[in-house]
């Protein structure tokens, strides 16, 4: 399924991308659909699953543009020690900033 132009690797690309994104898009698709049955207008229900469609479909492409110039990054070496090292500076003090707010609620 790797090679690319491949009918079945198509097929199977979009089952993954579905089962991905259906718990992310499924409560925001009960709750437009539950809305939409309310008005009773077929107008606003086209509407608003058109428009749910955009943003779901904007975020894919943005995605698969983020994933090929992620292509195009330098090759690791020696420079990727001190990005990990900041980040990890980083997580560590969010943590303790998080810890610290805690701290202060519970006394």
């Amino acid at each position: 399924m790797g090679e690319g132009g491949r009918l079945a690797g198509a097929l199977v690309m979009g089952i993954v991308s579905g089962l991905v994104a259906s718990p992310c898009g499924a409560p925001v698709m009960a709750a437009i659909l539950t809305w939409v049955s309310s008005t009773k207008s077929a107008w606003l229900g086209f509407l608003y699953l058109f428009v749910f469609s955009l943003g779901m479909s904007s975020l894919l492409l943005f995605f698969a543009f983020v994933a090929d110039t992620s292509l195009r990054l330098p090759r690791a070496g020696a420079w990727m020690l001190w990005v990990k090292y900041g980040f990890a500076v980083v997580l560590v003090g969010v943590a303790e900033y998080y810890l610290v707010t805690m701290g202060t609620v519970l006394i």
